[in-house]
């Protein structure tokens, strides 16, 4: 069995190190997000209407919660923990779902490899 440690992504990093990462990369901006999010629904917390009010400090708590306890705790907590098990897919799954490539690093490793072999071929002008 592979340790957690030493799965290899498709990005050539390790699990452990995805996670990280990935919290370092996000946290700053899951931070100002929440944090906004908090100071526009403390805002109409202070209302005079209750049914407002109410259902504003009830998102209020919501998004405090879901930004700090889940997103910056548990989740990370459990990728750590379940290792190489987060990121395995079944075969008939990873066909069915699109590989999105949303950053255009496929596009990368491709120009990459033509390079490497010298397949680059050149419309004619």
């Amino acid at each position: 069995m592979v340790e957690p440690c030493d799965l290899v992504l498709d990005g050539g990093e390790l699990a452990e190190d995805a996670v990280h990462s990935g919290f370092t990369k996000s946290g700053a901006v899951l931070v100002a997000a929440a944090t906004i999010m908090a100071v526009v629904f403390a805002g109409f917390a202070t209302s005079e209407m209750a049914v407002a009010a109410s259902i504003a400090v009830g998102l209020l708590v919501g998004v405090l919660a879901d930004a700090f306890l889940v997103r910056m705790m548990i989740m990370p907590a459990l990728l750590s923990l379940c290792g190489e098990a987060a990121w395995w897919m079944p075969r008939w799954m990873q066909k069915i779902i699109p590989n999105l490539d949303t950053e255009g690093h496929g596009l990368d490793r491709a120009t990459e490899r033509q390079r490497g072999t010298g397949s680059i071929s050149v419309a004619a002008q």
